[in-house]
């Protein structure tokens, strides 16, 4: 009956052992299969930040072009039929110690 019973102990520690080594395999190999997929992700994450750079920099690019002096004078003149300002007509805006914007025509008024 104890020889038994020592048959059956070092099989239950040999399927202890056993269990133990296919859990810790079978858990690497998940965690391997992660830090794959997470990398893929990464990668990817990585071309599409440089894709939006790209975009953000064509676009930075076009705001200029669109704002550009010359051009907004070219569309003053040929579609709204604007003509160039004269001296008297100019009005500059000074920011005050407060703030405030004022012109310089309320600057003299004052």
């Amino acid at each position: 009956m104890r020889e038994w019973f020592r048959q059956l102990e070092s099989r239950f520690v040999f399927l202890l052992l056993g269990g133990a080594i296919l859990f810790f395999a079978f858990l690497s190999l998940w965690q391997r299969n992660q830090m794959i997929h997470l990398g893929y992700e990464i990668e990817q994450l990585h071309q599409q930040k440089a894709e939006l750079r790209r975009i953000h920099q064509s676009l930075l690019v076009e705001a200029e072009s669109l704002s550009a002096i010359e051009r907004v004078e070219q569309i003053a003149a040929r579609q709204l039929k604007m003509s160039p300002v004269l001296p008297e007509q100019r009005v500059y805006i000074k920011q005050a110690k407060d703030g405030r914007a004022a012109s310089d025509r309320e600057e003299r008024a004052r």
